[in-house]
């Protein structure tokens, strides 16, 4: 404890929390908030620390770093609020194990058009990251994934990561896709579901086969998808929905949406991301959860862009929903009957 105190962290940040780090930054590696530049930056977390100290490490001599003691699964959070004068902005947020990437989380949904008094936008990141060894390093970095050199900074970023022990019944995998490069198509069309292929952890309350994820039990269920997207189409965007249910028959999840893939494409902005955090509720055992993608606007070739989507599921409740619960019957395309959330 004596350390701490002469790092400036107060003794209770280093107990306050049971297998949870929680960080937060207001500036890069280095001290600037300026966020301009295609070289990757990492993150500081130097504005606050509050971590178990039997399951992380972090020291603000080297407040960039993250390190975990344990060996096992991590859920990750990370947070970035963006503000600047930068017409058609993106900066681009990305976790990294051992300065590796982690497949599936990276944002790039913050898109800034410096018009009409638009110059705030955000980035974030929910998924689980399996398999790491005690004395692996956890990094944030940022980057511009836009042609436009404008200047934006950062606000108060925050990392969370929670050590998953073996009684947390979760689900993680990343997706290469729906088997269909293009993600930007019309609905009704073949393929327009994502399919998980590299399922990292698959606790007993699921299995996964394809594009169909089993939850086994009635109850509830906190939800995180992230799919990156990439483009060279102008005005295109990807709608993302959750299915309960038979993908020809089923029910869509009420509030299960999210819209922020727009891309531009213009003054070199051609990326974008789609993000979903939230809990959908499952009235029988052995519900099939499906993410469906469909063209919400231009149409034209959107892929992930080289990089991988992800999901990350925790059953949270054994109680179902009531008989007219948050479930809707939906005969197309859910991203047409937005008056349902």
């Amino acid at each position: 404890m004596a350390v701490a105190a002469a790092l400036g962290l107060p003794a209770l940040a280093q107990a306050a929390v049971k297998n949870v780090a929680w960080l937060q930054g207001t500036s890069l590696d280095g001290g600037s908030s300026d966020l301009r530049g295609t070289n990757p930056k990492l993150i500081s977390w130097s504005a606050h620390s509050s971590i178990d100290p039997t399951a992380f490490k972090h020291s603000l001599v080297d407040a960039t770093q993250l390190t975990v003691t344990k060996d096992g699964d991590y859920f990750v959070a990370a947070t970035l609020p963006i503000q600047g004068a930068a017409v058609r902005s993106v900066d681009t947020l990305e976790v990294f194990v051992n300065d590796e990437a982690v497949p599936g989380a990276i944002s790039r949904c913050t898109y800034i058009r410096n018009a009409d008094a638009q110059t705030e936008s955000s980035a974030h990141i929910a998924q689980l990251i399996p398999g790491l060894k005690a004395n692996d390093v956890i990094t944030v970095k940022t980057y511009r994934g836009s042609a436009t050199n404008s200047r934006t900074d950062m606000g108060t970023a925050s990392l969370f990561v929670e050590w998953l022990d073996d009684s947390r019944n979760v689900f993680g995998s990343t997706s290469a896709g729906t088997g269909n490069d293009n993600l930007n198509r019309a609905a009704g069309e073949e393929d327009m579901y994502l399919k998980w292929e590299g399922v990292g952890r698959e606790g007993s309350a699921f299995s996964a086969a394809d594009s169909t994820i089993t939850l086994k039990d009635q109850g509830s269920y906190l939800v995180t998808v992230n799919v990156p997207l990439q483009g060279n189409v102008a005005r295109a965007s990807v709608g993302l929905s959750l299915l309960l249910g038979d993908p020809e028959d089923g029910d869509w999840a009420i509030g299960g949406l999210a819209h922020q893939g727009y891309i531009r494409n213009a003054n070199g902005h051609n990326v974008a991301s789609i993000h979903f955090s939230g809990v959908i509720n499952t009235a029988e055992a052995n519900t099939d959860l499906t993410i469906y993608l469909e063209q919400r606007a231009a149409a034209g070739d959107v892929t992930l862009g080289g990089k991988l989507a992800s999901i990350f599921i925790e059953k949270i409740s054994t109680d179902g929903p009531t008989a007219s619960g948050p479930t809707s019957r939906q005969p197309k395309s859910p991203l047409d009957r937005l008056q349902v959330r």
